[in-house]
């Protein structure tokens, strides 16, 4: 996925250490989306990836990194029992419900399921989504597109597994 035309909004704006800008309308949902279904999803730019990186984490479910420092807030947060707060933060289409991560430079294929990657190099993959293609210009036509495809892999996979229910 090119960061910079689906999921980054332009005119993005790169002051000193930080990226400002917001998510393209969607963007957010379709790539939980298409990680919740199992796919190898990573994002394109040519941008600094650490500041790619720190831009997807603010629009990251802050309950997935729940390490370090913040651990005592956070697990105080769960421990709390505030279940509308916890639950409004899974059930929020804007916020990715998955960790990202750069991905190695020795790194040839990202087959990472669950994990979104960053990188600055193109990588195989079955479909590359750039907003300069028509086809793949706008969130709706790509899930329209990608949604049979995958449930059909999807499908397959239960079937070689012995379950087709």
């Amino acid at each position: 996925i090119n960061f910079d035309n689906l999921v980054f909004s332009h005119p993005g704006i790169l002051q000193g250490n930080k990226l400002y800008g917001s998510p393209v309308l969607s963007s957010i949902n379709s790539i939980n989306y298409l990680l919740e279904k199992g796919q190898f999803v990573f994002v394109i730019t040519n941008k600094n990836l650490q500041k790619v990186k720190k831009w997807l984490i603010a629009y990251t479910n802050p309950l997935l990194y729940v390490v370090g420092a913040n651990f005592r807030k956070k697990l105080t947060l769960l421990m709390s029992g505030d279940m509308d707060l916890i639950e409004t933060t899974y059930a929020n289409p804007s916020i990715l419900q998955y960790k990202v991560k750069i991905i190695p430079p020795w790194t040839r294929r990202w087959e990472r399921s669950h994990l979104l990657g960053i990188t600055n190099r193109k990588l195989p993959a079955d479909i590359y989504l750039d907003a300069d293609n028509p086809d793949y210009s706008d969130w709706g036509k790509i899930l329209g597109e990608l949604h049979d495809k995958i449930e059909y892999e999807t499908y397959l996979k239960r079937v070689r597994q012995g379950n087709t229910s």
